[in-house]
């Protein structure tokens, strides 16, 4: 093992943390050389495809609620009072249809 001097310590070389760690890892992945069944093989398949789904619907929520965000800035409400997506969604609506009507309510910016 080559060492390298540090003020009143030795610490092992990177190359010997490499060769460690292919070591280690080459004995984890030794299970990856079986060859895969159909079954195994599906079921790879399925798993794979089922995280990119769950990705996609992560994906989709974050949007989702940046959206909701983004329209809770828009409407006038307490700084206290938390609004959920349902009310955030029917104060708006009420707004919009408020604005085009030309009523002047207590929520309305128009």
């Amino acid at each position: 093992m080559e060492y390298f001097m540090v003020p009143a310590q030795k610490v092992p070389s990177l190359q010997h943390f490499r060769k460690t760690e292919k070591e280690v890892i080459g004995g984890l992945c030794s299970l990856a050389n079986i060859p895969l069944t159909p079954e195994t093989a599906r079921d790879q398949e399925r798993r794979i495809r089922r995280e990119i789904a769950n990705s996609n619907e992560r994906r989709r929520m974050q949007s989702i609620n940046a959206g909701f965000q983004s329209l809770k800035t828009l409407i006038p409400h307490s700084d206290g009072e938390k609004l959920s997506k349902v009310a955030t969604g029917e104060r708006a609506i009420s707004q919009d249809v408020a604005g085009r009507s030309g009523k002047d309510t207590p929520h309305s910016k128009v």
